[in-house]
């Protein structure tokens, strides 16, 4: 009986140990993915910061133990829109302590809703919310559903509404807009040295991302129409609601109105480090279609400042908006 005992204590132990083990390995390979691949790497003295890393993830036992040692990391790096994450869970990322405060709570955003509708008579309101990871086919199909009923109604000036979009998935939002943006160029991402990255386009009426279709979706009746169009923004336009932004940036008869977004305008590489555990750092920025490089916020050319207004015809930037949309 002792025999078995101190067997299993022996293998428990041996366990143990290499699980620590492999916890130290994966924070050498963050850190050394961050090190290669961070848009930030030139501004840290990488000696010192990754003995400090070291020291820190020193007696994590878990992968969620790193977190510390992951959040002084992208602190270091001043790496907001950076995190990792272990199975499903964050456990490294950096708050900005400038990141400017709003009374909407992010709660609130969150129950927002997308809503399409048709102003005036022939002012296609699209209100785009941001999207979660999932099926890119209904989320599009339904965006997309929406966008060519409008059309079908009679819309021919555009509103979209992207001031509660806190990011999220890109792909279904850009497809489902598409017959807005029309097609060509839309920009895409920039290194450190702003060297082409990654090219966003759409192509009849679909949306590629470096020539790949990102979501298959049918759209017989697409056409080309060039429309011109108001773009909403606040503070809390984030992440791929900037990518959006981006995209509808620089384009022919295209004005911007609320405040400046919020500032998440980089590019994330998803690498996996090993089993459930994920680097997602910036590594690049986003470039318009004119070659305009965002490092900080996308402002509008007019400001106005964000107030939830449920009436669209009290809501100063959808007037305001409708008002320069006529006077074309």
């Amino acid at each position: 009986m002792k025999s078995i005992i101190v067997t299993v204590v022996f293998l428990l132990s041996n366990f143990i140990l290499a699980q620590e083990a492999a916890i130290q390995k994966d924070v050498k390979e963050a850190l050394k993915i961050a090190k290669e691949t961070s848009l930030y790497r030139a501004n840290v003295n990488w000696t010192v910061l990754e003995k400090a890393v070291l020291e820190k993830a020193k007696y994590a036992k878990t992968h969620l133990d790193l977190k510390p040692a992951l959040d002084y990391l992208l602190a270091s790096l001043m790496d907001h829109h950076g995190m990792y994450i272990y199975d499903h869970n964050l456990i490294g990322n950096y708050k900005n302590p400038n990141e400017m405060k709003t009374e909407h709570t992010p709660e609130f955003l969150e129950n927002v809703k997308f809503r399409a509708e048709l102003l005036e008579g022939h002012i296609g309101y699209v209100r785009m919310r941001h999207l979660p990871m999932g099926d890119n086919v209904e989320m599009a199909k339904e965006i997309r559903f929406k966008v060519d009923s409008l059309i079908k109604k009679g819309a021919n000036l555009w509103i979209v509404d992207l001031r509660y979009n806190l990011g999220g998935n890109m792909y279904p939002m850009l497809e489902g807009l598409a017959p807005i943006l029309g097609n060509g160029n839309l920009g895409g991402t920039v290194n450190k040295d702003e060297m082409i990255d990654a090219q966003w386009e759409i192509k009849e009426g679909h949306f590629y991302y470096n020539n790949i279709q990102m979501v298959p979706l049918n759209n017989e009746t697409f056409e080309d129409q060039n429309y011109n169009v108001a773009v909403l923004i606040s503070n809390h336009t984030a992440s791929s609601g900037e990518v959006v932004a981006t995209a509808f940036h620089g384009r022919r008869n295209t004005k911007f109105f609320g405040e400046h977004t919020r500032g998440m305008i980089t590019n994330n590489a998803w690498q996996v480090i090993s089993d459930k555990f994920i680097s997602n750092i910036a590594t690049g920025y986003f470039t318009d279609r004119n070659g305009t490089v965002f490092k900080e916020f996308i402002h509008p050319n007019e400001i106005i400042e964000f107030k939830v207004e449920n009436d669209r015809s009290k809501d100063e930037a959808v007037v305001k908006a409708s008002t320069w949309l006529k006077g074309l």
